[in-house]
């Protein structure tokens, strides 16, 4: 769980560029996914900045924590699992075939381990989630439907 909390992310992201470089799609959907990304996560921060809740060892001293994060201040939403949300979601609209699936339930592994290593709340990870479905879902209308 350590593994994934920390570096699973990364694997899916090089994954999934991977995939659109060989597929002939790498400049379309890495600026398209770019944009999503910099929306969501503006919008991430914006949510952390006018709701703050801090992460549980800044709550809990004596929890035991298996990993450590950069800081302590910001916990909802969970970056990681909107993040691993967005990776989903381009594979969902990408990839095809039982590979789409073994991105999906990765993308899901990074967002339970992030409570199992105690550096979120399960209310994080969740509006995290929300936060990357809702984003990727309207930025794709804006610029395909637009």
């Amino acid at each position: 769980m350590m593994w994934s909390s920390q570096y699973l992310i990364w694997i899916l992201l090089l994954f999934l560029v991977y995939s659109w470089w060989s597929a002939g799609f790498f400049i379309v959907w890495c600026t398209v996914f770019f944009v999503i990304a910099l929306c969501s996560f503006s919008v991430s921060y914006l949510i952390a900045w006018l709701f703050p809740h801090p992460r549980p060892i800044r709550q809990f001293q004596n929890i035991h924590v298996l990993i450590h994060t950069w800081g302590t201040w910001k916990s909802f939403p969970s970056d990681h699992a909107l993040g691993a949300t967005l990776l989903a979601y381009g594979a969902l609209l990408t990839l095809t075939g039982p590979i789409r699936s073994i991105v999906m339930v990765c993308a899901v592994l990074v967002a339970v381990s992030r409570v199992w290593v105690g550096v979120h709340y399960p209310r994080d990870i969740i509006a995290g989630i929300v936060v990357g479905s809702t984003m990727a879902l309207v930025i794709q209308q804006m610029l395909f439907m637009g």
